[in-house]
């Protein structure tokens, strides 16, 4: 299980002892806490910066997402976890943000599923409660 910690993009962290994954941990999960960049460093338009070698666009922080995404994919087996069951969760607003990383890299190239622990831009479906 992946767990993006919430905080408005502007602060946070997975450090927070409200996030500790011991608990999950204890029942046989592999947990995996990420950070991003937060604030301007993690939304700054950057793209003026780019050069014929080096795209940078905004949104660092979903940048960041992917490449923690990537390495969990990359290297879960080797702390015990299965690299075709790897579960997204976290509080909102970072319980948006991985749908958002989905138009760039295919969604199933990362995680079998995803759930928010609060909040979300969707209300249920109308098959939720069957």
């Amino acid at each position: 299980m992946v767990f993006i910690h919430g905080g408005g993009y502007i602060l946070g962290s997975s450090a927070t002892p409200l996030y500790d994954g011991a608990a999950l941990a204890r029942r046989g999960c592999v947990y995996v806490s990420v950070n991003y960049r937060l604030g301007a460093l993690g939304c700054l338009d950057l793209s003026s910066l780019s050069t014929s070698d080096i795209t940078i666009d905004g949104n660092l922080y979903l940048r960041d997402l992917v490449l923690a995404l990537q390495w969990v994919r990359d290297n879960i087996a080797q702390f015990g976890g299965d690299p075709d069951n790897v579960t997204i969760f976290g509080k909102a607003p970072a319980r948006t943000s991985p749908p958002h990383c989905w138009p760039c890299r295919p969604r199933k190239a990362f995680c079998a599923g995803d759930f928010g622990k609060s909040g979300g831009r969707h209300g249920a479906s109308p098959r939720a409660g069957r």
